[in-house]
């Protein structure tokens, strides 16, 4: 797990996954059931023909479909990675990841073959339509050639298209999105608590952020952020960072400056579970109960343990008088 950052597996007729409890700061739990369902639909469709890397590209593109009426867009993540791999040439290749994602050597590897195949799919879809995808897992149900079914489907072979693809994705304009990194899951003792500095922000601005922890509990935010921005100006995107300046304005009441912070984070790394209870109480301080709601809820889907966000949805269910929501947030 803490190699591959597999948390879900699709065997034997069935969907297994880890307990989001388990690991120190969760896991998009809901949107991998998904993920693995999908995975079950594919090998049912193909009759476990399907190539490894399209398998992980429709499961990871789909897995969103259940709370969206869109795939999961290019994440800014998942365009770092792609950038990184197109300057310098390192990518995944297709037969590399053929055993299963979770057998590649890290989570930044793992991380970059679901950017690839995601964007290879996107690449398919854009050129040859959506028609072309039930095309090709129906020719891989029925025949045992699985470049066959490739090439009957949209005239290419695999190596083909993977050649075809890293040409494509080499002439997008991509942004490297400085402060992002892929987030390691941690699988956690009782008790244990993980420190999210030392895992997730750099030796060279540690101590800015570490001082600025400091400047907080000394009850002084403002100079905190102060130390916050200096670390910011190396790691611009990097949400731990700026889900302290986020915390630092909502202790000066500044809730509407706190807002944009957390806006920005849920558009950059959306995935970083631990901002969406926080954003919730910023919203609520501004009476956007509607949008406080959207937001615990997603923290449920990182993290349906977190007392307080079911604490909070009970105040707002009541507000709204939905009974029934009520009913399931007090169980």
């Amino acid at each position: 797990i803490e190699v591959s950052n597999a948390i879900g597996i699709c065997r034997y007729g069935k969907v297994m996954l880890l307990t989001p409890e388990a690991l120190a700061f969760g896991y998009s739990w809901l949107d991998t059931v998904t993920h693995e369902y999908t995975h079950f639909l594919i090998n049912a469709k193909t009759n476990y023909r399907c190539p490894l890397w399209l398998h992980e590209a429709l499961a990871h593109s789909f897995e969103v479909l259940w709370r969206s009426t869109t795939t999961t867009p290019m994440l800014a993540l998942d365009e770092k990675l792609l950038y990184n791999a197109s300057k310098s040439g390192n990518f995944v290749s297709f037969y590399k990841m053929r055993r299963g994602m979770p057998t590649l050597d890290t989570p930044e590897e793992v991380s970059l073959a679901y950017a690839e195949v995601k964007n290879a799919l996107e690449w398919i879809i854009k050129r040859w339509g959506i028609d072309a995808i039930p095309k090709i897992l129906t020719g891989l149900g029925s025949q045992t050639n699985k470049d066959r079914a490739f090439k009957t489907a949209i005239g290419l072979s695999q190596k083909h298209i993977e050649r075809q693809w890293r040409k494509y994705v080499s002439s997008l304009e991509l942004e490297d999105f400085p402060g992002l990194r892929v987030r390691r899951l941690h699988l956690k003792e009782p008790g244990e608590v993980i420190d999210e500095i030392s895992e997730y922000v750099p030796l060279d601005v540690q101590d800015y952020v570490r001082l600025g922890d400091k400047f907080r509990r000394l009850d002084k935010p403002g100079i905190a952020r102060m130390e916050y921005k200096k670390a910011l100006e190396k790691e611009r995107y990097n949400p731990v960072i700026l889900a302290k300046i986020a915390k630092s304005y909502a202790e000066e009441g500044l809730f509407k400056e706190a807002k944009k912070q957390y806006e920005e984070i849920a558009q950059v790394a959306p995935n970083y579970g631990r901002a969406y209870p926080d954003y919730g109480d910023v919203l609520m301080r501004l009476g956007e109960y509607d949008n406080a709601i959207a937001q615990y809820e997603h923290a449920i889907q990182v993290n349906p343990f977190n007392p307080h966000v079911h604490r909070q949805l009970i105040t707002l269910y009541k507000w709204k008088g939905d009974e029934q929501k009520i009913e399931r947030e007090q169980k």
